[in-house]
């Protein structure tokens, strides 16, 4: 079986995008926080976005991080509100790496 990589996984760690979604609906309401600490593709980020929560992830490897920023910024452009998905997964939690 191939490995997953950081563009072909719905998330890192290889949990289905509808399993995330549904966990976080069924545990928060709209407008709540939740976080991400392992972010990996920011699927709950992802799924945050769909359902109006906001969303704070970390990620430390930079190849996971950069794949994650493009997953969302393209999930912000889809969105119906594109300024509320910019200011939701854009701006929130950005991680700076050393130099």
């Amino acid at each position: 079986m191939a490995r997953a990589s950081a563009t072909s996984a719905p998330c890192a760690r290889g949990l289905p995008l509808n399993l995330i979604s549904l966990t976080i609906e069924s545990t928060t309401d709209k407008g709540d926080v939740v976080w991400e600490p392992f972010g990996g593709l920011c699927p709950a980020s992802l799924a945050s976005l769909a359902l109006e929560r906001e969303c704070y992830s970390a990620e430390v490897v930079r190849e996971f991080y950069d794949a994650a920023v493009n997953r969302l910024r393209n999930a912000a452009r889809c969105a119906s509100s594109p300024t509320h998905a910019e200011s939701l997964a854009l701006q929130r939690g950005r991680v700076d790496f050393p130099p």
